[in-house]
């Protein structure tokens, strides 16, 4: 079977964004396992890059604060 994985799914993995994160790991281990076969469009690889830095920065900024 052949899958188009959503942005989003990705994201939720990469992130490990609450509730989805357990079903987006097991997308991914049945890929690795061979079950099944997955792909991404080519702006699914710059969305999570520009939406994971921006979560970054975010995240960077919050522990700054909590500084002071």
């Amino acid at each position: 079977m052949r899958i188009l994985i959503d942005t989003n799914v990705v994201l939720d993995f990469l992130q490990a964004r609450e509730p989805f994160v357990e079903d987006a790991a097991k997308v991914f281990a049945k890929i690795d396992a061979g079950e099944i076969e997955g792909f991404i469009a080519a702006t699914t690889i710059t969305n999570s890059i520009t939406l994971s830095a921006k979560q970054g920065v975010r995240l960077l900024l919050k522990m700054q604060l909590h500084k002071f």
